[in-house]
């Protein structure tokens, strides 16, 4: 027994400092999987713009074009732009009276921001306004692409075809499409507001409001203040090297021998008298009789 003892203590020792080396060795590893991962790098955005180019944007606002303001405004954002992977939808720039004249002009992608200011001074107002189906256009792009996007939209009015915008929006949300929808009214009253400002809550972005140039810049600054600056960069942290601390010594168990059992004294059973049969009383009386005889 004291040998198998002895046995099981070395054992219990060197399993003991094994595990402890294991552990070290499994902190090295994740020390250095953390050092290189990718999730240390600044992360690009998404950002779709859909720019209002129906007739009605040919209104003017202290004697400008209300599309002269927004394209200005609108350009100065996208030079902006940094880590921002983004694209631009139109609608109503091609045919008068179309529900169907909308168009992506440019791709949600990387280094687009030349092609994006192109098109935006390219586009002339003419159409109308068809919102919710420029909204699915927009939608189609997002399905495939894991990181949340952001879509702006700049309209000077509310749906003019079929379709309820607000609803739609609801129901792309429900579907898991990962994006927000951030809306700037431009000069609009306030039944068009009521429309614009619920898309922005269905997708659950921020609603601004311009009536002017300065106000459209201050709204758009917003907007890039909000969710398109381009996240700040932070360096992971220094990792310190662990430092080993040795396995404590495990003493040498004192061996008790277990205490001797005594055997047990037998005791036999007390011996008992054997009982006496009672006289039954047919007999008891007949010996009564007798004896009066």
């Amino acid at each position: 027994m004291k040998i198998d003892h002895k046995v099981a203590v070395i054992m219990k020792e060197k399993i003991a400092a094994g595990v402890l080396i294991f552990i070290l060795l499994l902190q090295g590893v994740s020390f250095a999987e953390e050092a290189s991962t990718p999730s240390s790098l600044p992360e690009e955005r998404n950002v779709l713009f859909i720019l209002d180019a129906s007739g009605s944007m040919w209104g003017r606002l202290d004697g400008v074009a209300k599309i002269v303001i927004a394209k200005e405004q609108l350009v100065q954002l996208v030079q902006e732009l940094e880590n921002t992977n983004a694209g631009l939808i139109s609608y109503g720039h091609r045919r008068k009276g179309d529900c169907a004249d909308i168009e992506t002009l440019v791709p949600l992608g990387p280094g687009t921001k030349a092609a994006i200011i192109k098109h935006i001074n390219d586009i002339v107002p003419k159409g109308k306004t068809p919102l919710t189906k420029s909204v699915e256009i927009a939608a189609g792009q997002l399905e495939q692409i894991e990181n949340e996007t952001e879509i702006v939209l700049i309209s000077d009015g509310r749906e003019t075809c079929d379709g309820d915008p607000c609803v739609y929006v609801k129901l792309l949300k429900e579907k898991g499409i990962r994006f927000r929808m951030h809306v700037i009214g431009f000069d609009v009253n306030n039944r068009e507001r009521e429309q614009l400002e619920c898309i922005a809550k269905a997708g659950g972005g921020s609603y601004f409001s311009a009536h002017n140039a300065s106000q459209l810049q201050q709204a758009l600054s917003a907007v890039k203040e909000e969710v398109i600056k381009a996240p700040t960069y932070h360096p992971p942290p220094k990792l310190r090297k662990p430092t080993y601390h040795p396995p404590p010594k495990v003493h040498k168990p004192t061996y008790h021998p277990p205490p001797k059992v005594r055997k047990p004294t037998y005791h036999p059973p007390p011996k008992t008298d054997k009982p006496t049969s009672p006289v039954p009383e047919s007999k008891k009386q007949e010996k009564e009789k007798m004896s009066e005889d």
